[in-house]
């Protein structure tokens, strides 16, 4: 038994480990507890969308397509809030439940 303990444990001193968080802890009422990782391409998509935020930059741009920028800023601006005040009236007027 001792053997095949000092086995493992070579095995696993060998093997680099490489320490993972997990993207996030699903707990379940029976008591299970699920570890959702991220995979490579998950996080290469999050790196490319924090890097074309970061480089926009509405002083630099011309006038064609710093229009378009603050048109779809309003526009996007606008429907959240409108999504917004459209389920704060519903819970206001009681339209929540189903007919």
């Amino acid at each position: 038994m001792e053997i095949d303990g000092f086995q493992q444990l070579d095995l696993e001193k060998s093997v680099p480990s490489k320490k993972t968080t997990p993207k996030r802890i699903i707990h379940f009422v029976d008591g299970d507890i699920m570890e959702e990782y991220s995979t490579e391409e998950e996080e290469e998509e999050e790196k490319e969308e924090q890097s074309t935020n970061s480089t926009l930059d509405p002083s630099k741009l011309s006038w064609g397509p710093y229009l378009r920028f603050w048109a779809g800023r309003i526009a996007s601006t606008s429907f959240s809030t409108c999504e917004f005040l459209g389920g704060r009236f519903a819970v206001f007027f009681g339209l929540t439940q189903p007919k």
